[in-house]
């Protein structure tokens, strides 16, 4: 029968498959939610391969934890790393979703410039979403299964720090009215409670952010003789923060003097607009 076949007694519901394990079973329970996401989850790979089809189902929410193997697919070690890979993904199944990504395939380059790798090399890069931010971790060396394999279970325990893309100080970066932010100054500048420092976070490609120089620059130039008030930039597609989300270009955010508080602006993008805020908040602090 088709029951023994199958290896099962009763009711029973089997995902049968061409890859990875050819066969899973169902053990929840029977409702509705429960058997959609066990359809979901066993007709995965347990290593999906970043493509157009599945990266709707890498990034869809609830995935939270993604591990990206990132290598070169034509590299002597391929396969080795891949077999060391599949045995953590097994391990780790239902904890951290894992991806192959080629670093030698072009129309991954926007991953691997996120995650800080580059084309034609190697790594595991994880990707963590939180209600806050995207924590990024990065281990450059894959070559030493046992090595992944602790640094995986490192993550889990959270003993790991994000990686984070800082690029240096210019020297002068306090030359002009606009104030350039980088990570390594931005807490010796955002966060200095003795001033009120309003931050536009941008990117270089964005052409809103484009737009809004002048006026930034004008801003600037108000407040310039005003010690209280800084008006700064940061590029953060070269400077991320761990504790500072940027989702969309321009963000700004205003870290009122005497406060650990931040302040997201959402208002007009004009200069009138712009003094009218960082007046108001300056009359709270």
């Amino acid at each position: 029968s088709t029951q023994s076949t199958w290896g099962v007694s009763g009711d029973a519901i089997v995902l049968l498959k061409n890859f990875d394990d050819p066969r899973a079973e169902y053990d929840g329970d029977y409702s509705s939610a429960g058997i959609a996401d066990f359809i979901t989850g066993a007709s995965l790979p347990l290593i999906v391969p970043f493509n157009q089809e599945y990266q709707p189902v890498i990034f869809k929410p609830g995935n939270d934890d993604i591990a990206f193997l990132i290598q070169d697919h034509k590299a002597d070690n391929f396969e080795e790393c891949t077999d060391c890979v599949y045995k953590i993904a097994q391990r780790l199944k239902g904890s951290i979703l894992f991806v192959d990504a080629d670093s030698s395939e072009p129309r991954n380059g926007r991953l691997l410039d996120y995650m800080g790798v580059e084309a034609g090399s190697s790594a595991m890069a994880i990707l963590k979403h939180t209600p806050s931010a995207q924590l990024k971790y990065k281990l450059p060396d894959i070559t030493d299964c046992d090595a992944v394999n602790e640094w995986c279970d490192k993550y889990l325990a959270g003993d790991l720090r994000p990686f984070l893309k800082v690029e240096d100080t210019p020297e002068d970066w306090d030359a002009k009215p606009v104030k350039v932010l980088t990570g390594h100054n931005f807490n010796e500048v955002a966060r200095d409670t003795s001033r009120s420092v309003f931050v536009e976070f941008y990117a270089p490609w964005c052409g809103h952010c484009k737009q809004l120089v002048p006026t930034w620059d004008s801003l600037a130039e108000h407040y310039e003789d005003n010690d209280d008030v800084v008006i700064a930039k940061m590029d953060s597609t070269a400077n991320e923060l761990e504790d500072v989300s940027v989702s969309s270009f321009p963000t700004l955010k205003y870290f009122p003097k005497g406060s650990t508080e931040i302040v997201d602006y959402e208002g007009e993008r004009n200069l009138e607009a712009f003094k009218e805020f960082v007046d108001r908040e300056m009359s709270k602090s």
